[in-house]
Order: structure tokens, then sequence, then C-alpha cells
């Protein structure tokens, strides 16, 4: 038998597919031929599957078993025993450098998921343009004489005001689904809604909307979908046309909602008269209206 370095190097060529075609179809023969040359390559595939082995006890005992087997036979104990020993440090080797590989992946995967954490209030990027309102090519308005906010400060109020007043507005119009997709289109609307998948739920609402233009729901919960999907200029004006129908059911909701779109907006003006409204009177929105009313208040300061 030829020097096992060789014959572990042709092996590894041949496992790792790196001979050519003559090459490859040469130690094919020999390995269906030769019944010491194929007992050897069936030992480095041993090896080579106990670097895939997960337990590191489960492969300490393979190699003891493999050298009490091995040991009795003195013509070839020797050199096959240190092979063994050296695949084995080999082993040891490389199970360390994944170690270490998994080690600095995990933490790199920590320090993003910090940065998620930190971020997953914050306003999405690709939705930053329609809170800033900025049209293509418009450029960014100059600061008024003698005023000491910033365009970016009332940006970074705008946004605080919303992470902290803002809630979804509740499924109160169809009994959650407890099955399937609805087929019905409100239903269906609804099944999105609760879903959060405000995208989808959005274009039904809008079809719903357009065939029924004076139903208060689907204008109501269309205008919702657009707070939820950053399109603060939208729901404003969804809200404002609800507010005019003189339509009643959604009046407090819709001032509600109404006045954040006009904070996202930065038109704090507007949406303090609205909050003097709501907090002047009795209605489910009172104490939120006051409260918010304060901060802007005390941030003007």
């Amino acid at each position: 038998m030829e020097d096992l370095d060789n014959l572990y190097e042709l092996f590894d060529q041949y496992f790792f597919n790196t001979l050519d075609e003559t090459e490859k179809k040469a130690f094919e023969q020999r390995l269906s031929e030769n019944a010491e040359f194929k007992e050897e390559y069936e030992l480095y595939l041993d090896l080579v599957a106990g670097i895939k082995l997960a337990s590191e006890d489960h492969l300490r005992q393979k190699l003891m078993d493999t050298d009490n087997t091995i040991l009795p036979v003195k013509t070839s104990s020797f050199p096959r025993y240190l092979y063994l020993v050296a695949a084995a440090v080999a082993i040891l080797i490389i199970s360390s450098l994944i170690v270490v590989w998994i080690t600095q992946k995990s933490s790199l995967t920590d320090e993003k998921m910090i940065t998620k954490e930190q971020d997953k209030d914050a306003v999405p990027p690709d939705k930053q343009e329609k809170i800033i309102d900025k049209k293509e090519g418009q450029e960014k308005p100059e600061q008024k004489p003698g005023s000491d906010k910033t365009m970016n400060d009332e940006k970074y109020l705008a946004v605080n005001y919303y992470k902290e007043y803002y809630e979804s507005y509740p499924n109160n119009l169809i009994p959650k689904s407890r099955g399937g997709i609805p087929e019905e289109l409100l239903p269906r609307a609804m099944y999105y809604y609760d879903q959060k998948d405000f995208v989808a739920s959005s274009e039904i609402l809008a079809t719903l909307y357009n065939s029924e233009p004076n139903n208060p729901d689907y204008l109501f919960y269309y205008a919702i979908c657009q707070m939820e999907l950053y399109n603060f200029k939208d729901a404003e004006k969804l809200f404002k046309k609800l507010l005019d129908s003189g339509n009643t059911k959604y009046q407090f909701q819709s001032m509600w909602y109404l006045s954040l779109a006009y904070i996202e907006n930065k038109n704090f003006k507007a949406a303090g008269k609205l909050l003097e409204e709501l907090a002047g009177t009795q209605n489910p929105y009172k104490d939120k209206a006051q409260s918010l009313l304060n901060e802007i208040s005390q941030s003007n300061k």
C-alpha cells in the first residue's frame, strides 16, 4: 500500500471532486478492484463523517472503538493509529473554527437585533417622505425668521407624539374569522385588517367605499388603513370628508385620528384646534386630547 499521506490526498481530491474525468475513472476502477484500497477509503469516509457529528462524545467513542479494533494488528496499526490521532486533532481544530464562526455570527446577529429593537417603533425609512410630505424636486421651506424650531425639531416631535398616542382602532364591524379567508368583500377586508395586512385591507375597503361613498364604516376604516401605512395626507383627506359628511357615527374617533394626522403633517395649529374641541367635551378621547395638548404646549415654551 502506498504512503498514507499521498493516499489520503487522493481521497480528498476524489471526495471534493477535483479530479479530472480520466483520474476519476481510474480511481473508481481501483476502488472496485482493490479491496484494501476500498477499506482505506471507507475509513476515510468515516473520518469525514465524524466532522459532521454534533456530539463530541460520540465522535470520541467512535475513534476509541476504531483504535481498539486496529491496535492488535501489528503490521499496520502504527501508521494508521498515527493517522487517526492526526485526524482527530484536525477535527478538533475544524470544530473550534466552526464554533468561533458561529459565535461571531451570533454576535453580529445580536447587534442587529438590538438595533431593530431600538428602531422598532420608528417610522419605516420608505415611508418618511410621506411624513415629511416633500414632493420630488420641491425645496425645503425656509425657516421663519425668529423661530427657534427647525424642521428636524418638528419632525422629531411629530414622530414622538405619534409613537406615544397612536393606537390601532379595533375591528368592531365583523367578528374575527376563525376559518380561512372569507369570500365576501367586507369580511375579507376586516380579516386582513385583523391580520395587520393593511395594504390588502385598504385595497378592498377602497373598492367598497367607491361603490358606496356614503357608508361611514368603509370610509373610516379605509382612513385608518392609511394611518397604518403612514399615508398621512390621504388619511387627513378621508377623515375630513367623514367629518364634513355630517354623519356622527365616528365623529370623535375621526377628530382624534385627524389631529394625529395633522401632527404628522406638522400642522400643529390645526391639530391643536381639534384637540381643544375633544378636551372640552365629554368623549372617549377627552383625557388623551388634554394630555397631548399639554405636551405640545410644553414643547413650545
